[in-house]
């Protein structure tokens, strides 16, 4: 397929908030909870369909979604620190194949954020996360071209995230994320805005 016209792909160079970044990931736990029982890995598979709309509109779940380019994922996470059982810092990988109308694959790394050990746990077990970290996709994306001048392989990532199950289910969980690529306002490759995501899956904790 040949390349939309409307792309204007720029150099990628590294931007200083990347130094930050992993100094962040990297930085020791505040303290310890003592739940060395818990599970520190997990592994999700997800789908669903990228949107040109903003950010915004994608979490309050008013983004129009673009069956013409959908993808699918795996991930891979493991838990670096553990704050108390209600919060816990993750480092995730992640593979995705998008397809439709224009095929590519995308590698993500991200430091993800999670909230457990809610009130109603009881009748559903429920986290919530957000996740800061890179995207880099193997061809320029023409979708992100349609709303945005400019356009870039790799760009800043945000991650957020629910999962669900029922309280006898201890290993399984239900999620919906929604995923976001961007240039934080220029600082990646001069990149203003980008796409979204909205996707569903399993997630497996062992």
């Amino acid at each position: 397929m040949e390349p939309s016209p409307l792309i204007r792909p720029r150099r990628e160079r590294l931007p200083l908030s990347l130094l930050c970044w992993l100094l962040w990931a990297m930085a020791p736990p505040a303290g310890a909870d003592g739940s060395a029982g818990a599970p520190s890995s997990y592994l999700a598979v997800y789908a669903g369909q990228l949107s040109a709309d903003p950010l915004f509109e994608t979490l309050t779940l008013r983004a129009q979604l673009d069956s013409d380019f959908p993808l699918r994922g795996l991930a891979v996470g493991h838990t670096l620190a553990r704050y108390t059982r209600q919060r816990s810092l993750a480092i995730e990988l992640q593979y995705a194949q998008h397809t439709g109308v224009q095929g590519y694959d995308e590698y993500v790394v991200v430091a993800i954020y999670r909230w457990a050990g809610f009130a109603w746990d009881e009748s559903l077990r429920t986290t919530f996360a957000v996740g800061e970290g890179l995207s880099y996709i193997t061809e320029d994306s023409q979708l992100e071209a349609l709303r945005h001048t400019e356009t870039a392989r790799f760009l800043n990532y945000l991650l957020f995230e629910v999962t669900l199950a029922p309280p006898t289910v201890r290993d399984w969980r239900f999620l919906v994320r929604v995923h976001h690529r961007s240039g934080v306002y220029g600082l990646f490759s001069g990149v203003h805005g980008a796409s979204n995501a909205i996707v569903m899956g399993l997630r497996h904790d062992f």
